[in-house]
């Protein structure tokens, strides 16, 4: 690849992987935009996007001065964000407390992030090139888009299980695939664990990859509003 366009800096390898091979390659196909996903941060024991906020600044200061006039976007998890960066956890907490609708937080949290990055980084990044994007629940969240590929592709750990069925019943107790979740416990990969043999990371035997393109990415904007609002911005970058 020569200069990349853009670069979404991701929480883990998980995403790494599956966004490359469905949004990666749709922006290439569909604008001639290349992308690179990066991890937040280097591989070790402090893992994803649990990293301090000034690693992410020096991450976005490499890519900056690296790939100059290049675009930086993000990929987080709303419900998994880092408790360490401290003033948005704060914004979190405020928002929780007064009861304020969760997607408004999300966009708060996002305007809050662009504030820093931009204070931090200055000229080395150009105006309008820093777009943050928070994912409402985690990348697994978007499988449910299509609960019988999900069914399809999975072993489930119970012979007698359906999984089909038992993945449209999860996705219909929500509005739409980015609302599944409530608690820590029942995070769209953890309801995917509980019933099959489900692999993660970025090694050949990953699933979430392969899952997202048989699905295809149409369905899945289909199906996930903010994330098709994500996609349309990167569709529009010059």
């Amino acid at each position: 690849m020569s200069k990349p366009d853009l670069v979404v800096i991701v929480e883990g390898q998980t995403e790494v992987s599956s966004l490359k091979r469905t949004v990666g390659q749709y922006l290439y196909d569909h604008t001639g935009c290349e992308a690179i996903f990066a991890a937040i941060g280097k591989t070790g024991a402090d893992k994803g996007g649990h990293k301090s906020f000034e690693i992410f600044i020096n991450q976005i200061q490499m890519f900056a001065k690296q790939y100059p006039g290049v675009y930086i976007s993000t990929f987080f998890d709303y419900y998994g964000f880092n408790p360490r960066w401290k003033e948005f956890e704060a914004l979190k907490k405020a928002a929780l407390k007064k009861g304020d609708d969760i997607i408004k937080t999300i966009g708060q949290l996002e305007e809050l992030m662009a504030m820093k990055v931009l204070g931090a980084v200055g000229i080395s990044l150009r105006e309008g090139h820093f777009l943050p994007y928070i994912q409402l629940h985690e990348l697994e969240a978007l499988l449910f888009a299509d609960t019988d590929i999900l069914g399809e592709e999975l072993q489930p750990l119970a012979d007698s299980a359906n999984l089909k069925q038992e993945f449209m019943t999860i996705r219909t107790e929500f509005d739409n695939c980015e609302m599944i979740n409530d608690s820590p416990l029942t995070a769209p990969s953890k309801r995917i664990e509980k019933l099959a043999r489900y692999v993660k990371g970025k090694s050949a035997r990953s699933q979430a990859g392969p899952i997202m393109e048989k699905i295809g990415l149409l369905k899945i904007r289909q199906a996930c509003p903010r994330f098709d609002q994500w996609i349309k911005t990167l569709e529009g970058l010059k």
